[in-house]
């Protein structure tokens, strides 16, 4: 009789233990939802657009997008507020610019923003409050990439097809100087911080490195295959180049200028933004059609999203710390959210 009372008392536990694992079970996907991780990025939502989205840009003071659009020669303004709650509306406006219209700046501080007409070798420059363009600057041949340094006011320009980068005073709106680059260049990016300007050129496998001051080449430094993008992390000094053929990005020291790590991101990495509060660069995978997520800390993967249809260009609005994804395949806005906060992620959805 002690052997059966026994057993059915082992029993008892066990039954409980299993009721109580199978209640914990159970909690796990809300628990996940509740505290989700900024390294696991959703995607939220997509808007679609008729035509070819291509660069794309955030002002994070007045909460709107930029979306290039090359195909219809236009810049599309969305309003971050209501492009998930009411897509329907959330295009204010659309504004003819120059032809083929490719990369796109802008300056929060004076609610400008920049158009590289690749066609026609000008920039547009459009007034964020009125939308309506307010000067076309004559810039060299083929200007690609784009970047504005708000604290001195300089705007430069890739002049891919002339080896250099074009210098437009913010102000005046003219250009001040021409410096001389690798082969081919595409994107630039400005480093406001210590004013270091950075440019990627895809035709010499290399980054020209000029003093925004004074203009002058301080560094050249070679990369991986291709480089199609580049982005700077002001508080760290780290400079991220993405390398199209290469299938990776290097990470460069802006104090020593030297390539300090390379991280395997997919294929056909093109475009590249950063959030510099969390430390998180994220890449466009054009051909893996992905976006992976690098912690700037370890330089490691950290996620990888999926889902996405030729991803181009990327940005990051900090404030909402909301990613947003053009897709030149699938003609498309995606929005992908880290952000704890987000209604999401609170109902468990």
């Amino acid at each position: 009789m002690r052997f059966y009372v026994t057993r059915i008392r082992q029993v008892r536990r066990r039954s409980v233990g299993l009721l109580i694992l199978l209640n914990l079970l159970q909690l796990v996907p809300l628990m996940a939802f509740v505290q989700p991780s900024w390294d696991a990025p959703h995607i939220l939502g997509s808007l679609p657009f008729t035509g070819g989205p291509l660069g794309v840009a955030v002002n994070p003071t007045t909460g709107r997008i930029y979306v290039v659009d090359v195909v219809n020669e236009t810049v599309r303004v969305v309003d971050n507020m209501s492009a998930m709650d009411q897509p329907g509306s959330a295009v204010l406006t659309t504004i003819p610019v120059g032809r083929a219209p490719a990369g796109i700046a802008v300056n929060a501080m004076r609610d400008l923003i920049y158009v590289s007409n690749s066609g026609d070798s000008t920039v547009s420059v459009i007034d964020g409050q009125e939308n309506v363009i307010v000067a076309t600057v004559h810039v060299g041949n083929t200007p690609l990439g784009i970047a504005v340094n708000p604290a001195t006011d300089l705007v430069y320009v890739a002049t891919s097809n002339d080896d250099a980068v074009t210098v437009i005073d913010g102000v005046s709106l003219r250009v001040v100087a021409t410096l001389s680059t690798g082969a081919q260049p595409h994107d630039i990016a400005v480093n406001p911080v210590n004013n270091r300007v950075y440019v990627a050129n895809f035709g010499s496998n290399d980054i020209s490195v000029f003093d925004g001051g004074s203009g002058a080449a301080v560094a050249r430094i070679p990369v991986g295959t291709c480089p199609s993008a580049v982005a700077v992390n002001p508080t760290t000094n780290r400079v991220y180049v993405s390398n199209d053929l290469g299938g990776s990005v290097s990470v460069i020291d802006g104090t020593t200028s030297r390539v300090v790590s390379t991280v395997a991101t997919g294929s056909h990495p093109w475009g590249m933004s950063i959030d510099a509060a969390r430390n998180r660069i994220y890449v466009a995978n054009f051909g893996s059609q992905t976006i992976a997520v690098v912690n700037g800390t370890t330089n490691a993967i950290v996620a990888l999203v999926p889902g996405l249809d030729g991803p181009t260009s990327v940005t990051v609005d900090e404030q909402s710390h909301r990613v947003y994804v053009t897709n030149r395949n699938g003609g498309n806005l995606s929005i992908l959210s880290a952000n704890r906060t987000h209604p999401l992620y609170q109902s468990g959805a």
